[in-house]
């Protein structure tokens, strides 16, 4: 569910040291004045919390220019997310970068160091390209070190800052020890570092311990660049979020250069990592105890390992030494979120020997970039592409060497076997407990797999899946039957080379000149209509308040759409409104403190139907467009005498399209990304 948006802490407390002291308000007009009520006459206390809900710096900014009370309230909140970029061309003249004294890089490092900006600080990143000089072109001059003196200039700034909490370094440059010590120094929680990409003259710094640190991202990290060495900054007590990221240099190389050891000697023992949230990517190791030995596994709740090796879940919670098979699944009391991108046979045994998973998430792609950009053409992967059925990245031979494993073959029957062997693993094993599933769009799942899906998992709230049969279709077998689902996604299918089933053929007109109904369409060619079709069919088909309003939000390939209340809305003339190239609906007699009408289910799982709510002598029809119509047959004389107590109208739900500042809210979105 989205949460609420949460109050900052960190800048009512700095609104609060800068408020004025002498009056509960502002303003010295008396009560007799002319002058209309101000804004600044309210209690500070309702002013802050008032600014305290602007989040776009520009608006910030205007209001720091309005009166003198806005400004006591807007500034904190404008500092305290601070973001320093560099290297961009200066929009006055194209020729000559920016990264000199008036530049935005060096202003604002100057106002932190020499103003009083500094303690309004929370957040500050650095990011951007940083040029050095060559030695050409100071060959007659005296040869300067920009790398030193910008770190001198951020140890300055960091000293300003004593409040400062997050900190992130994306320069394409070295940190270094003076800035880590500064940093240590401080109560830094959460800290992102990107390595440069290449190789520098500068010796390796260890970087030290920061005791106050919850949050760790390290990110371009390449074994071969002699970089900077973490082993030490991985022991802080207090870590419990740790995500690395390598090179992708290290899947290109198809090499295992990446030695667990050099990160992890420290962290054995009673030095163990106490970490709740791991992610890796482009993680291509030799299967080693290094992980098992230095993780603490009854501490983890949320792994996502991306692009690595197959085994890295394995190395996390089994002890490659042992190399002995659990013969049941083991329970980890805390272990409940796992993400995931690549289907092999070793993460499917993974599955097997775990229970209790509450989220699983099967990466696909990633979903933001067709979200916010709605104009661009739909991915290849969506209509014919391949996928990679990997049983392992890389395999390490007796000798040493290594050579990429043998990929999943083509046949069919392969892929089906696995998918099956997935889905099993996943019902029997997790079903009981899951509340949030996202599955790989290849694979197809069929009415009675639906059917076993529903029957299993009972709990779930969201979920995203791809099916063979019409998506509408199965969400009315669906969706009434988890009374806790809130949100669904219906994946378009991925269809592998050399598979049997390819992507469906256009639907063609008839030969009465009609479309064929959405209800019989595939989604890949559902999601290409106009939204207005779509919001219309939504509306109409999740009319039921009783069977589908517990549902608030629904995606259609890269489309999404909230769904809101439901109304009741009058027929005008013989016809309800239609949709465009579908035959026109019947009129809807129900009665005024009747519920909507809706056909019963015909469903598989042996539960209860929904009864009708309709008039005895209404008969249900569904047309070609796969709205359900009621046709009036052998009225009574006493309905003829009495048309008061009937109403012509129709069920809808409200339904507007959204994008991604409500999509990031939900999991099924929010994890379908190639990011950590």
């Amino acid at each position: 569910m989205p949460e609420p948006r949460k109050r900052r802490p960190a800048a009512m407390v700095a609104i609060r040291s800068l408020m004025l002291t002498s009056s509960d308000s502002i303003g010295s007009e008396s009560p007799y004045s002319a002058r209309p009520p101000s804004l600044v006459q309210l209690p500070l206390k309702i002013i802050a919390l008032i600014v305290s809900y602007i989040d776009t710096p520009a608006d910030l900014a205007r209001v720091c220019s309005t009166c003198r009370v806005l400004n006591y309230m807007a500034v904190p909140l404008l500092y305290e997310t601070l973001v320093l970029s560099t290297g961009e061309e200066s929009p006055h003249n194209q020729k000559l970068p920016t990264g000199g004294r008036g530049s935005a890089f060096a202003t604002g490092l100057n106002s932190l160091v020499r103003g009083s900006l500094g303690p309004m600080v929370h957040s500050l990143t650095l990011r951007g390209v940083w040029k050095e000089d060559t030695i050409q072109r100071h060959s007659n001059d005296f040869v300067m070190d920009r790398l030193t003196i910008l770190n001198i200039a951020v140890r300055a700034a960091l000293d300003k800052t004593t409040r400062l909490q997050q900190f992130s370094w994306e320069l394409d440059i070295r940190m270094l020890d003076t800035v880590y010590l500064g940093l240590a120094n401080l109560k830094i929680s959460e800290l992102h570092l990107r390595f440069p990409s290449t190789r520098g003259t500068q010796p390796v710094t260890v970087v030290p311990v920061m005791p106050h640190l919850v949050a760790l991202s390290v990110t371009n990290i390449d074994p071969t660049l002699n970089q900077d060495d973490i082993s030490t900054l991985l022991c802080s007590k207090k870590l419990q979020d740790l995500r690395m990221q390598w090179s992708p240099r290290m899947v290109d190389s198809k090499k295992p250069c990446v030695r667990l050891h050099d990160y992890f000697k420290k962290s054995t023992g009673s030095s163990r990592l106490r970490i709740k949230k791991l992610a890796f990517q482009n993680l291509h190791t030799e299967a080693t105890d290094d992980l098992y030995q230095a993780i603490d596994q009854e501490r983890i709740e949320e792994v996502t390992i991306l692009n690595s090796s197959s085994c890295t879940f394995s190395m996390i919670f089994h002890n490659p030494s042992a190399n002995s098979r659990h013969p049941s699944p083991i329970a980890q009391p805390g272990f409940k979120v796992m993400r995931h991108d690549k289907i092999s046979r070793a993460h499917c045994d993974f599955l097997g020997s775990m229970m209790g998973l509450e989220q699983i998430y099967f990466v696909n792609h990633d979903a933001r970039y067709y979200i916010e950009r709605p104009s661009a053409s739909p991915p290849a992967i969506f209509r014919r592409g391949s996928v990679d059925h990997d049983m392992d990245t890389i395999r390490v031979l007796p000798n040493g060497t290594s050579h990429p494993s043998p990929t999943f073959a083509d046949d069919p029957k392969t892929q089906s076997y696995l998918k099956d062997n997935y889905f099993t693993t996943i019902l029997s094993n997790h079903g009981q407990w899951l509340t949030h599933l996202l599955l790989s769009a290849t694979w197809h799942l069929s009415t009675s797999m639906i059917a076993r899906l529903v029957h299993t998992c009972p709990n779930l709230v969201q979920l995203g899946y791809a099916t063979e049969t019409s998506s509408f279709d199965t969400m009315t077998l669906l969706i009434p039957f988890l009374r806790n689902l809130v949100a669904i996604r219906l994946l378009v299918p991925i269809y592998p080379p050399n598979s049997n089933s390819g992507p469906p053929k256009p639907v063609k007109a008839n030969t009465h000149g009609l479309l064929v109904p959405l209800r019989s369409r595939p989604l890949c060619e559902v999601v290409e209509l106009d939204e207005s079709v779509h919001i219309e069919k939504i509306g109409l088909t999740l009319g039921d308040n009783e069977a589908w309003g517990h549902l608030k939000l629904i995606g259609l390939g890269w489309k999404s759409y909230e769904l809101g209340e439901i109304y009741a809305e009058p027929l005008i003339g013989s016809r309800p409104p239609s949709l465009p190239g579908t035959p026109t609906a019947q009129p809807r007699v129900t009665r005024r403190t009747s519920t909507p009408a809706g056909k019963p289910l015909q469903s598989t799982l042996g539960k209860r139907t929904r009864e009708l709510r309709s008039t005895s002598n209404s008969s249900l029809n569904e047309n070609s467009n796969g709205v359900p119509s009621v046709h009036i047959q052998n009225m009574d004389k006493e309905m003829e005498d009495a048309p008061q107590e009937t109403e012509r109208f129709v069920w809808r739900r409200r339904v507007r399209p959204v994008g991604w500042d409500v999509l990031k809210h939900w999991s099924i979105w929010a994890m379908d990304g190639s990011e950590m």
